[in-house]
């Protein structure tokens, strides 16, 4: 094990750090939870994850491939607007989760 030197012992002892994250990471949280008056509705990538799970409840999970090639086709036309993929599968799936758990 390699020894510090005393200098870098001495700079090791000075300020914490952990009052300063704790205090960014509570002031991230608030900006998150406060409610702000700047979007009342749905957003429009939430928009497009809404549909992406409302394909998968109506056609079952293992429509995912074809949710992914549908948004590919959909990508070629050149009039088409930019969309957001179908990647975040976890975000899509524990939405799909959660929609079959809370509305049975």
């Amino acid at each position: 094990m390699i020894d510090l030197p005393a200098e870098a012992a001495r700079e090791r002892t000075g300020f914490p750090h952990w009052p300063l994250l704790a205090a960014l990471l509570l002031i991230g949280c608030a900006l998150r939870i406060i409610p702000w008056n700047g979007n009342q509705g749905m957003a429009y990538d939430e928009s497009y994850y809404r549909k992406y799970l409302l394909m998968l409840d109506q056609h079952g999970v293992t429509a995912y491939p074809d949710v992914c090639a549908a948004f590919l086709e959909d990508g070629k036309d050149e009039k088409s607007i930019a969309k957001v993929p179908p990647l975040r599968i976890l975000f899509i799936g524990a939405g799909l989760i959660w929609k079959r758990l809370a509305f049975r």
